[in-house]
């Protein structure tokens, strides 16, 4: 075991944490430590695992095992605020305005299919506004139309919280990749912006939102060249939006016959009631082509495991993946390729 000298130099030449194959390691200077709270303690909610230890004068130290390739993301609280690890200088949008601390273990890496290619096929995105009517909050709703660089009719990809996957998701780039290495067939998206603080209303099984989804697929058959069967169009979200793209292909099969749900909300964390989406799971006639995938480290995982066992229970064809990661775009970019590569691969 390194003395506490030796670590005190290394984290100044590297930052913090520490990270070996399988350990990172925290360190703090001062009369009181702080909790340390992220994916890898359920943001707290585990905080004996995660407790400082005092190891000499005002230093602090902390050391978790964690799996070779994981991703993780982090904040310390103090005084009843949250602060940041003076000693890492890696921060990452949360998503409500506010930033985490990053790390990742040795064997994490990002996909290089997010990276824009000079030489590479790259569709093109235009903006439009869409009237919400009765069926969203607000007067209109931003949609990108992605078209993919080629003349032929393509499926439909709708994909809920759109500004999300293509700024932080980069999406765009993904699918740009993959169609260039010829691993999918092109495909036309509809990346569609969030309500703001009405999302959690519109992405909790919301017919009206599939309302509203029909005017986003009118919008892209009036720019896009799109297939006449249903069944290869899709629907992606994360998070409410991985709950609401199962439900919308479920509800309206007519529309969408695959899913790419990531990390999906299948319900309250506490289990104080069901969502009325296992009653729709239970009783479909149509099953889409699903795709799943959620981090070990997410307060969902057992609601995921959950609605994988009862998806497969009433014959629903599912691809279930978990990673070593939490709920965040991050984890989310780098998986979301492997959805797209199953539902539209080349055969």
């Amino acid at each position: 075991m390194e003395c506490m000298d030796d670590l005190l130099e290394r984290v100044q030449q590297t930052g913090a944490p520490l990270v070996d194959d399988e350990t990172a390691t925290f360190l703090w200077e001062g009369d009181q430590a702080p909790q340390l709270v992220g994916d890898f303690n359920g943001w707290g909610r585990r905080s004996s695992e995660t407790l400082f230890r005092k190891v000499a004068p005002r230093v602090w130290r902390c050391t978790i095992p964690l799996p070779s390739d994981a991703y993780l993301e982090y904040s310390y609280r103090l005084g009843g605020e949250r602060i940041h690890d003076p000693l890492n200088p890696n921060l990452v949008s949360d998503g409500v305005g506010g930033f985490h601390n990053w790390f990742s273990m040795p064997g994490f890496h990002e996909t290089p299919l997010t990276e824009e290619q000079p030489h590479g096929v790259k569709g093109t995105v235009t903006h439009h506004e869409v009237e919400c009517g009765m069926f969203a909050m607000g007067e209109t709703r931003t949609v990108r139309l992605y078209q993919p660089p080629v003349d032929e009719a393509c499926p439909l990809l709708v994909v809920l919280d759109g500004q999300e996957y293509l700024e932080r998701g980069r999406l765009v780039n993904i699918v740009d990749n993959l169609i260039g290495e010829g691993r999918i067939r092109p495909i036309n998206m509809a990346l569609v912006d969030h309500g703001g603080r009405a999302r959690v209303i519109e992405y909790n099984c919301s017919d009206s939102t599939i309302g509203f989804l029909e005017r986003v697929e009118t919008l892209a058959r009036e720019h896009l060249s799109l297939l006449e069967d249903p069944a290869l169009n899709g629907v992606l979200g994360a998070s409410m939006g991985g709950l609401m793209a199962l439900y919308a292909a479920l509800r309206a099969p007519m529309r969408f016959g695959r899913v790419l749900s990531q990390s999906g909300a299948f319900g309250v964390v506490s289990g104080a009631f069901e969502s009325v989406v296992y009653d729709v799971v239970r009783h479909a006639r149509v099953r889409p082509a699903i795709w799943m995938d959620v981090g070990r480290y997410e307060a969902l995982l057992t609601l995921n495991r959950g609605m994988h066992e009862i998806l497969t229970e009433h014959g629903h064809d599912v691809v279930y993946r978990e990673f070593n990661g939490g709920h965040n775009y991050v984890c989310w970019r780098n998986e979301v390729w492997r959805g797209i590569e199953v539902l539209y691969g080349l055969e």
